[in-house]
């Protein structure tokens, strides 16, 4: 496993939103695509924030919900890993922090994302 790189494991079919996404909109994709966060990015693919389940539970007690967009929300100072960092720096992160998945972005470009997932999917892989 030391040898592997996130670009071998991240999954780079990834659903995204716009910062002027509306909540409610973001919401029903994490529930009907079945992920728990969506990178938040601009036309350009560059890496803006992220959106995650979490950051909408607060909120859909929210009476003022439908007239929130996602930038409204979504979570600024995202930790991203690059291409070719290691897949165990990658899983050591996630060990130690509340976090499920994480952006892999190429020169400030989302490019994919790691969940824990994806990285248990690869240790089974290799047993």
């Amino acid at each position: 496993m030391s040898m592997i790189k996130a670009r071998d494991v991240m999954t780079q079919s990834v659903y995204t939103v716009f910062p002027d996404t509306p909540v409610l909109h973001a919401a029903r994709l994490l529930v009907e695509k079945h992920v728990s966060g969506l990178p938040v990015v601009d036309e350009e693919r560059n890496l803006l924030g992220i959106i995650s389940e979490k950051d909408l539970l607060e909120l859909l007690l929210d009476i003022t919900l439908e007239n929130k967009k996602v930038e409204d929300v979504m979570t600024r100072d995202v930790i991203s890993f690059k291409p070719d960092d290691s897949l165990i720096w990658i899983c050591k992160f996630l060990m130690h922090h509340n976090i499920r998945r994480v952006p892999i972005a190429d020169h400030g470009k989302l490019v994919g994302v790691i969940s824990r997932r994806d990285i248990m999917a690869q240790i089974l892989r290799r047993k």
